[in-house]
């Protein structure tokens, strides 16, 4: 990831670790890795955040900020494989539920996120691989010896996924043990699990409904670790709790699978180990794509083909196997696969176009929903239509990826389409956040994708990883994307 793609990249990494950093240190607080935020709310280590940190880190040739953050991620890796959600929070956050009731003793939590680790690697390696002004042998060997000392950790990482979190042996989708292992808390689509929440009427709902369904989600995320608690770890009575196939988090885990692959090949190893990675990520992917049935042969599909009047849709599945019927980011997320097929990418452009996008970026709930809530009016249940700029990062690049695959070269409108949409993503991002840096207003947690403001910024000040906005792929106008520029994607290399 070569700076001269990205020219704005180095001022966002830059501005991460100079200004954390030095506010860490003012506070006697230097943990060895960049924290979120600098407010004090997500003081400790935080794995998808981590992940997204180390990205814009690498793409800014920050490269020994992004091994030192990485190293310290995977340091908290436990026996098991698992690489906890939490790290070092113990004593920080103690009104939280997690805190209340989910953490261990260390400050570590019990559950993950969307495993990006193997992405991450990639990254940093291309990072130290380019280095400026380093000797080409030199930063080849350092790159190379990076991944041989990440490579048992990740190998650890993926197979615990593999091993504890699928649905079965012939099954291969993973699930999520509770709504924050999605990394999307209180997303609209788990509401399902929460029966006293009162309904919405969009974005014009009443204070006094936002109120009470504030409080009613942190009772209810309250009522569940409780429960996940005294199931003491029993994978079976945990899954009875909560348990669904998450869409998002699937995604990032098959293409993950497929750059574990191609770590395995540039770190050396034998080709039956690089064409298993190969063989996980097929089979994850496949099963995503895979219209779904209601009695299917073998695992279930996420696809429901004759949804919106035939145009398709994909949606979570609950632990039944039945469609989550709500319409989120997280359901056009199946961009970053490589095998997509192409009535399913023009469904889920239409999807962008008709019900996500937004003046200042992607409306995280769709637009039309009685459940959208732009505006932050349930205080704390976040996910609910707010933008966060890791989501539109994540679709850009899976964009970027489909624009590249040789096998669609040929259908001139659907790539338009896609560069249309591209061109739409970095553009807003680009423009909110150069509209913060004028007025002065610290990169907030999330923001109104329709009017841009700030929110949480009493409690969670200049979130770093709003600097992705600052490394989205190449903001080109519609026609105007080159071959020269896509190789420089993470993933636009179409695995083999």
């Amino acid at each position: 990831m070569s700076s001269e793609a990205y020219p704005r990249a180095y001022i966002g990494a830059e501005n991460c670790d100079a200004n954390w950093l030095a506010e860490a240190n003012r506070l006697g607080y230097n943990p060895g890795y960049t924290p979120p935020e600098r407010k004090g709310h997500y003081r400790g280590l935080y794995r998808w955040d981590t992940a997204f940190i180390c990205i814009i880190y690498a793409r800014a040739h920050n490269v020994r900020s992004a091994v030192r953050d990485f190293k310290t991620l995977l340091a908290g890796q436990m026996p098991s494989g698992l690489i906890p959600n939490q790290q070092h929070t113990a004593g920080k956050r103690f009104l939280e539920p997690e805190a209340l009731l989910g953490q261990e003793s260390d400050g570590h939590t019990n559950y993950d996120q969307p495993a990006l680790e193997a992405q991450t690697a990639l990254e940093i390696y291309h990072a130290l691989e380019t280095q400026p002004g380093v000797d080409p042998t030199k930063a080849q060997r350092e790159a190379k010896n990076f991944l041989k000392e990440v490579f048992p950790s990740l190998v650890l990482n993926y197979g615990y996924i593999d091993t504890h979190l699928s649905n079965g042996l012939n099954d291969k989708l993973i699930g999520a043990v509770r709504p924050e292992a999605t990394g999307r808390d209180s997303g609209p689509e788990w509401d399902f699990t929460k029966p006293f929440r009162l309904p919405r009427r969009g974005p014009n709902t009443p204070a006094y409904i936002a109120l009470s369904n504030s409080v009613i989600n942190y009772a209810h995320r309250l009522h569940t670790i409780r429960k996940l608690k005294q199931a003491n770890g029993d994978a079976q009575k945990s899954r009875e709790i909560f348990w669904a196939n998450d869409i998002e988090m699937n995604c990032i885990y098959a293409s993950n699978c497929y750059a574990m692959a191609e770590i395995a090949e540039l770190a050396g190893r034998p080709k039956e180990e690089v064409n298993g990675y190969k063989k996980q990520a097929r089979g994850v992917e496949e099963q995503i794509l895979k219209p779904w049935h209601p009695y299917p042969e073998g695992g279930q599909g996420m696809w429901f083909s004759h949804a919106e009047n035939g145009e398709g849709r994909f949606y979570a599945l609950d632990k039944y196997g039945l469609p989550i019927k709500e319409v989120t980011t997280a359901n056009v997320m199946p961009v970053l696969l490589p095998n997509l097929g192409e009535n399913q990418l023009k469904s889920i452009l239409s999807l962008i176009r008709r019900k996500l996008e937004a003046p200042y970026g992607l409306s995280t709930v769709a637009n039309d929903s009685l459940k959208h809530d732009p505006h932050y009016g349930e205080k704390e249940s976040i996910w609910r239509g707010p933008d966060w700029m890791n989501q539109d990062w994540l679709v850009a690049e899976g964009l970027l990826l489909q624009i590249n695959r040789p096998e669609l070269a040929d259908n001139i409108d659907l790539i338009q389409e896609c560069k249309e949409v591209l061109w739409h993503l970095t553009s807003a991002s680009t423009t909110v956040l150069d509209m913060w840096a004028e007025r002065g207003t610290p990169i907030p947690e999330f923001h109104d994708p329709q009017t841009a403001r700030a929110f949480r910024l009493s409690r969670v000040q200049w979130f770093a990883w709003g600097n992705l906005g600052r490394v989205m792929p190449p903001n080109l106008m519609p026609n105007v994307v080159t071959k020269a520029l896509l190789k420089h994607a993470s993933l636009a290399k179409v695995p083999g």
